[in-house]
């Protein structure tokens, strides 16, 4: 991904940590639908999304963090003792981390991060969408399986948007379908007060398409939690 494209989000989480707590972007989708949304929901407690919970709980041994924005779950681990390395693109977001006590962060994009191998590698938030398009899945899994030790777990959160009621969010994916898109592809830039940076992908994806996807790179996908939204908690390992 494109650092300039998570620039102006970054800067939002910093104003946010140097107490700007009304700071909040608006996800600007390319069909011009607008979403907006309060940073503060960055620095919330993990209790407060029970999905995340569940994925912080199973977490152990040695933990890779990717796309870690304001290290709420790397402190979570932090203080249950668990090693953890944090990497996010944006300098604004590695500031902050480093500021709230994140020990082990690294400025990097997940493609181009190759330090260690890992017992647990996170991506909550949907960060699987950092694969931006179903057509970089494979290359983004196969990566992430290079990452993972022996007996080891990726734990990723994602929405199915096929249980969606956004009757919007619905058309835009027919639209995606029409155009030979996957459904839950997204593309999207971020405004920031008044600034806008540059259009990237992102993707939303559904667990029969994240399991096929990753045969290809040896690992076999369970689903752990889904709620009636579509929103789910998978776990990825080696077959």
């Amino acid at each position: 991904m494109n650092p300039e494209a998570m620039k102006l989000f970054g800067q939002a989480l910093l104003d946010y940590h140097k107490g700007d707590h009304e700071a909040a972007i608006t996800l600007l989708r390319d069909d011009g639908h607008r979403t907006p949304q309060l940073i503060k929901i960055f620095f919330r407690e993990v209790q407060e999304y029970p999905l995340e919970k569940i994925a912080l709980d199973l977490s152990y041994g040695r933990v890779l963090d990717v796309g870690a924005g304001s290290g709420l779950h790397s402190l979570f681990l932090q203080d249950k003792g668990l090693n953890v390395t944090s990497i996010d693109i944006s300098p604004e977001a590695v500031q902050v981390m480093r500021e709230r006590g994140v020990v082990n962060v690294h400025l990097a994009d997940i493609m181009s991060f190759e330090e260690g191998q890992y017992d647990t590698i996170l991506m909550m938030g949907n960060n699987i969408g950092l694969a931006e398009t179903v057509d970089g899945l494979s290359q983004f899994l196969q990566h992430i399986s290079n990452l993972l030790n022996h007996g080891g777990q990726v734990l990723l959160t994602s929405m199915d948007d096929r249980f969606s009621d956004d009757v919007i969010g619905i058309k835009y994916g027919e639209q995606n379908l029409e155009s030979g898109r996957y459904f839950g592809e997204i593309r999207m830039k971020v405004i920031y007060k008044g600034m806008e940076g540059p259009v990237f992908g992102w993707m939303r994806i559904d667990p029969e398409t994240l399991s096929e996807y990753a045969l290809s790179a040896k690992l076999k996908c369970e689903v752990i939690k889904q709620h009636d939204d579509g929103g789910y908690l998978a776990r990825l390992t080696h077959k």
